[in-house]
């Protein structure tokens, strides 16, 4: 009885400790702050930065091709100007082929592509018009219609979720091949790689052409291997792609130049009207500036590398262009029988076309 007695004080004597010791515990530890005591708000942490907004672009041809070199004019740019962006250059179909690219830019998959108005002409039948031979003013004024913008190519291009941003500046279309090309007669019955749009396979038809579609990454074998003789498109692309492969270039004057820079209108529209604006401004500076600039300049540096590789140069003549015309200017003038549901803007585009003549 006296043990039991005995363990029950040893415990409670235990109890008392152990509720002193917390007790001691608690008086110890700060106070929670007033109102008085708090922080000034100069004295608040800073908010955490703003994450930054990434723009990746795409483009089917390698370094020095002058659209693909846009985006790298434009990087430099917008990094110059803020740091509230990112901008992704994705040369040489790293993000795939045109047609997959296009498609991730109306999903905004990916904000931008470098591609030929063409490739978008299973979404937009309206590019169909900007495809049309002889549709723009002989030299270079149609760098300048594009780029003040036409609003309706505008809002075409937004009704399947892509905004035109700008249109670089290129020279003239070119012919590239490895079989001896002199004369548009030439180009019959060759096996040539260019768009897929109605108006071009009907160019192709014109010329005596076989129109072969392929993926831009594709060229250098196909060529290679014979399963095309030749491609259609601004010698850059040739340049970065094809040295060492063609032997031959002959100029396609006054042929569709449009290469077009879209971003996603979803993204686009995301952005704040100041940002936006931002952005827009941004890529007009970069295609009437540092992109134009390149492009004037790498001509010549082009030319005298095929020179160099041998590669033999056909310029424009009277009798190329008179021979051209002679084929293809009724595509442009049956235009608005056989598209009936584009001759109004098709009208109204000429008239734009035909008022800087």
């Amino acid at each position: 009885m006296k043990t039991l007695r005995r363990t029950v004080l040893v415990v409670m004597a235990l109890a008392m400790v152990f509720a002193l010791a917390a007790c001691n515990k608690s008086n110890d530890a700060p106070a929670a702050p007033s109102a008085s005591s708090a922080p000034a708000a100069s004295q608040a942490p800073s908010a955490a930065p703003a994450e930054k907004i990434t723009i990746r672009i795409g483009a089917t041809g390698a370094r020095g091709h002058m659209v693909t070199e846009w985006m790298y004019h434009f990087a430099d740019a917008v990094h110059a100007k803020s740091d509230k962006f990112i901008v992704e250059p994705y040369p040489a179909g790293q993000f795939g082929t045109a047609a997959e690219m296009v498609e991730a830019v109306m999903e905004n998959n990916l904000q931008g592509v470098c591609v030929p108005t063409g490739y978008l002409a299973a979404y937009c039948p309206f590019v169909n018009i900007l495809d049309v031979p002889f549709l723009f003013p002989p030299g270079d004024a149609w760098f300048d219609i594009l780029n003040a913008g036409i609003p309706t190519i505008i809002e075409a291009f937004r009704e399947v979720g892509v905004y035109p941003v700008s249109w670089p500046y290129i020279s003239n279309q070119w012919v590239d091949s490895t079989v001896p090309i002199k004369s548009v007669a030439d180009l019959k019955g060759l096996n040539t790689r260019g768009m897929n749009s109605d108006v071009w396979l009907e160019v192709y038809g014109a010329m005596g052409c076989n129109p072969v579609v392929m993926p831009t990454s594709d060229l250098p074998m196909a060529l290679q291997q014979g399963t095309i003789d030749a491609h259609f498109g601004p010698f850059s692309i040739a340049h970065s792609m094809l040295l060492g492969i063609i032997e031959y270039f002959i100029a396609i004057p006054d042929m569709p130049m449009c290469d077009c820079i879209m971003m996603s209108d979803k993204f686009l529209q995301s952005l704040s009207a100041e940002d936006r604006d931002f952005i827009l401004k941004t890529a007009d500076e970069v295609t009437r500036g540092a992109n134009k600039e390149y492009s004037i300049t790498m001509t010549d540096e082009y030319l005298k590398d095929f020179e160099e590789y041998g590669i033999e140069v056909t310029y424009m003549n009277p009798t190329i262009e008179a021979d051209l015309k002679a084929l293809l200017l009724p595509i442009k003038e049956n235009f608005p029988n056989k598209y009936p549901d584009l001759a109004d803007a098709f009208y109204e585009i000429c008239a734009i076309m035909d008022a800087h003549s």
